[in-house]
């Protein structure tokens, strides 16, 4: 029996004869420590910590946050100085939505870190309980309201009117709102035609509408109605950009900027002739 396997049959004796025999900080240890981990072993978990090598630990932390084993992220936390592992582990169990995870993690960890990259993952994916967790200890106004943009990306209503409260719609141009229309296009999403008329009612439309393609703002309507449950789309974007004129998309403006920038190839071809 390889040494580690004591551990993953929870042979206690025979890991404890094995540890006796080991050089402290031995590679195997570490292995042992992250199928404790996945495993919740804790006794096993209890014997290995001593032994463990001189690294920071996230693996065997990852290992009991993504296979939910609470029991086991407490003992790692009475012997480990999460410190900035414990952050990690906070971010990837918001984007798991492990909400007792979540909960024991954040008493060791720092829920601002990354511009509050815990609940915008959260509010990402969806995972609405999780949301409410990390809501009252995060910055949900961080790099713009970030959070607000990462819940739109991940076409969740429900999250979107959780952090919209505290969010600022209109920052970065009203980002939001051109990020909404851009995952309507070609879907039949009727969550994500409500939150275009959620975002409409509090953004700067016609800034919005400047963040598109100058082609998307002008199709977007038309293009949306050739699919089946797309009426929707098509009367919330009518309302949305009802207003909107762009009189050069950005591909024309790229080209003269280009053109600007370099006289046109025959001008180089009759120089040389």
């Amino acid at each position: 029996m390889a040494p580690a396997s004591a551990c993953f049959t929870d042979n206690l004796p025979r890991l404890a004869r094995q540890l006796a025999r080991a050089v402290p900080g031995g590679y195997w240890v570490d292995d042992a420590l992250v199928e404790a981990a996945q495993h919740g072993r804790l006794a096993a978990l209890a014997l290995l910590l001593p032994h463990r090598g001189p690294g920071d630990g996230m693996p065997v932390v990852l290992a009991a946050v993504e296979h939910g084993q609470v029991a086991a992220m407490l003992l790692l936390a009475e012997h480990l100085d999460l410190g900035m592992q414990g952050s990690r582990a906070l971010i990837r169990a918001a984007e798991l939505g492990q909400v007792a995870m979540v909960a024991c993690l954040l008493p060791h960890s720092a829920p601002l870190t990354n511009n509050s990259r815990a609940l915008g993952l959260a509010a990402q994916n969806g995972h609405t309980a999780v949301v409410d967790q990390l809501l009252p200890v995060s910055d949900v106004r961080a790099d713009h309201s970030l959070v607000l943009r990462m819940a739109v990306r991940g076409g969740h209503l429900a999250t979107v009117r959780q952090v919209l409260p505290h969010s600022d719609p209109r920052a970065m141009n009203s980002m939001a709102l051109s990020w909404a229309v851009r995952r309507a296009k070609g879907r039949e999403e009727p969550d994500v035609v409500a939150m275009i008329r959620l975002l409409a009612e509090c953004s700067d439309v016609v800034a919005a509408a400047a963040l598109l393609d100058g082609a998307d703002a002008a199709t977007e309507v038309d293009r949306l109605g050739v699919h089946g449950a797309s009426a929707l789309q098509r009367q919330a974007l009518l309302a949305a950009f009802a207003t909107v004129e762009l009189p050069r998309t950005r591909a024309a403006l790229r080209a003269d900027q280009l053109a600007e920038a370099s006289p046109p190839f025959t001008a180089h071809r009759r120089r040389r002739a």
